[in-house]
């Protein structure tokens, strides 16, 4: 019967969510939902038919590795059902599954945490309204950040959950170990933070014997079974773009007044349940999503841990209302009645400010979809003219795009016609984004940054200084919407733009992919971040190109030569994974206008080297050159790992379990 509670709460769940406009095939609106629509079409279309999750894909940044800075899990789960549904409709199931999973991981970490019934019930509901908390969105968890796109984090949360509740499980099994380590996988693969604030939170029980092979041998399953992914992650972690991230939590993020008002049904809950081990693991995960907001900034936006501790409030408050209810139950009528009456309070109030939460409106308008916003009529114009022009690389004006729907729905432009876009959804994975983030400055006066970063334009509005940037990142398109820069432009170019409604759609002219270069225009050298971001800032045409080249590998003994003529390059083959092209300029350094990554490799040429603002330059020692991105030692090593992990899970599996003694058959309690 007590499965009925988190039935219950997944359909509640569901027909909250406007289950009329949720299923709709039209792309989601107005937050990241949109931009994710992209990755399951990247995988169903070019990836998975080549039997690989990841690759790269031109598509976006000027090129950019694709799975490589973001967990692919929930991605091909969406892939998969679009393949039926379609990407946006596999979306949206993929975003409210993630939601409606969470009562039921908290059922079965109840159930393995041994708690009572009136506890299991508690646990789930007290658990579960983590969901309508209001006072965040997009740090994960709550139905209004899967909503606005972060579902990844949703999913990983619910593996985790049920890795913690595996964990306490497996106290003394002999499989345990393994079969939490899978789910610890899955809970990695589908977003980092939730795995690792798990992982933290069962450090201190490292100390506690019964507990340590299980949590050990889950980590070492876990290691080998993700190494596919990880290890090519942390190995090129020096290529991840820096999106800016300084948002520092306070004390109104850790304490907001909804977990305010239950932190004293939760120390109840905390102390009438201290000896369960399951929630002294759960409070550890979330003590440690509070302390990593402490430490310094880096890769990780401090706060994305938050929602563990959350969790972890919520599911004690609950504890504490099944207590007083069983209080009550056994005639304890003044402690019983006193902390349900203490509950009933925070609860009311809790509920009042919920019932305020924007994800009630706000889905609506998501889940609408593109279709119905204000200026699809112009967006879709846009897109049919974009399909008659030549191929090239699109840009556009920051700033409030919500009558489009917002910037996302841009970046799906290479989806329905054959350009590609110098911005994009997955900002991390390119090296270009904070380099684009200063030309968005110059461009746009009114420059929109995501949320919980402080990112601030370095640049003042100049959209002269950026139509000349424009033109060295090889963009053609170029699409304004205010009057401002309109005005600019249309000044400077001689061609008059198309007009759709309040967007401009202007043509810079075709730019090169590939331009050789004068010897005296390379600087060759050992080049740190830091160089390159002063580099961009000081830009100018014919401003010498930076090339990292540390140990003068780039013309391997042979001097440069500089071009002797304008002979253009020729682009014989271009797709997401391969370049071919003939060059007259043998021994002269090219300028590729693609941006760098290791796993790029040249045939018939040396390189490719990382060139400034995030490009390639290469050498060629004939006049075809190749240009192919395939695996390195990382990849290679990684699924070996991986299927050495997969290998000896299956031995677990298969392997024998010797028959028990008759004396040997004493149940737990009587050992106990």
């Amino acid at each position: 019967m007590t499965a009925l509670v988190p039935l219950t709460i997944s359909a509640a769940t569901l027909l909250s969510l406007r289950p009329t406009l949720l299923f709709r095939t039209a792309i989601p609106a107005f937050t990241d939902l949109t931009g994710h629509v992209f990755a399951p079409h990247f995988l169903a279309t070019v990836l998975l038919p080549n039997l690989s999750f990841r690759g790269w894909s031109m598509d976006w940044f000027t090129g950019f590795p694709i799975y490589y800075f973001y967990p692919p899990l929930p991605g091909v789960f969406s892939a998969l059902i679009g393949l039926v549904f379609g990407e946006s409709l596999a979306v949206r199931i993929s975003m409210v599954l993630s939601l409606l999973a969470l009562p039921w991981a908290l059922f079965a970490f109840a159930r393995w945490s041994r708690l009572t019934t009136e506890g299991t019930i508690g646990a789930v509901l007290g658990g579960s309204g983590l969901l309508l908390m209001s006072s965040y969105w997009a740090l994960g968890g709550n139905i209004l950040s899967a909503i606005t796109g972060e579902f990844y984090y949703a999913w990983s949360l619910v593996f985790a959950v049920l890795y913690l509740g595996l964990i306490v499980r497996a106290e003394g099994a002999s499989f345990g170990g393994k079969l939490a380590g899978l789910v610890l996988a899955a809970a990695i693969l589908s977003h980092v933070l939730p795995a690792l604030a798990a992982c933290m939170g069962l450090v201190p029980f490292l100390f506690f014997r019964p507990l340590r092979g299980a949590i050990l041998e889950s980590w070492l399953t876990a290691a080998l079974l993700t190494a596919f992914w990880t290890l090519p992650l942390f190995v090129r972690l020096d290529q991840i773009g820096d999106i800016g991230w300084s948002y520092v939590p306070g004390v109104k993020d850790i304490l907001p007044m909804e977990i305010v008002l239950l932190l004293p049904i939760a120390v109840v809950g905390a102390v009438t349940h201290r000896r369960s081990l399951g929630l002294a693991v759960l409070l550890s995960t979330g003590v440690v999503g509070v302390a990593v907001t402490m430490v310094p900034q880096s890769l990780v936006m401090r706060g994305r841990l938050l929602p563990m501790w959350f969790m972890a409030i919520h599911v004690l408050a609950g504890l504490g209302v099944a207590w007083a209810w069983g209080a009550v139950r056994s005639r304890r009528w003044i402690t019983g009645l006193a902390v349900m009456s203490l509950a009933a309070g925070g609860i009311a109030v809790v509920t009042a400010l919920r019932g305020m939460a924007p994800w009630r409106e706000g889905s609506r308008m998501i889940f609408e979809g593109l279709t119905d916003t204000e200026g699809y009529g112009e967006f879709d114009e846009l897109v049919k003219r974009l399909r008659e022009l030549p191929p090239g690389r699109i840009h556009w004006e920051p700033g409030d795009l919500s009558r489009w729907g917002n910037e996302d729905a841009f970046t799906l432009l290479p989806m329905w016609t054959h350009h590609t876009t110098l911005s994009g959804f997955l900002r991390e994975s390119s090296g270009l984004t904070p380099f684009i983030t200063q030309l968005n400055a110059e461009l746009g006066q009114h420059e929109v940054s995501p949320p919980y970063s402080l990112e601030r334009p370095t640049a003042a509005w100049d959209p002269r200084a950026a139509l000349l940037k424009l033109r060295m990142l090889g963009v053609r398109y170029q699409i304004t919407h205010s009057e401002d820069t309109r005005d600019v432009l249309e000044g400077v170019l001689p061609k008059p733009p198309d007009q759709f409604g309040a967007l401009r759609l202007f043509d810079l002219g075709a730019a090169p992919l590939v331009t050789p270069l004068d010897c005296s225009d390379v600087k060759a050298g050992h080049v740190g971040r830091s160089d390159w971001n002063a580099w961009w800032a000081a830009w100018e045409p014919g401003r010498p190109v930076l090339v990292e080249d540390p140990q003068s590998e780039l013309y391997e003994g042979s001097p440069c030569v500089s071009p002797t003529d304008s002979e253009p390059v020729t682009i014989l083959r271009l797709d997401h994974q391969s370049l071919r092209l003939h060059t007259s300029h043998v021994g002269t350094p090219h300028l590729l206008r693609i941006a760098f990554f290791p796993n790029w490799h040249t045939q018939g040429a040396s390189g490719p080297f990382r060139a400034t603002p995030w490009f390639m330059v290469f050498v060629p020692q004939s006049e075809i050159v190749e240009l192919r991105f395939q695996p390195t030692w990382a990849e290679r090593t990684g699924w070996i790992l991986t299927l050495l992990g997969c290998g000896a899970l299956l031995l677990s599996f298969f392997r024998p379990i010797p028959p028990l003694k008759r004396a040997e058959t004493a149940t737990r309690e009587e050992v106990l």
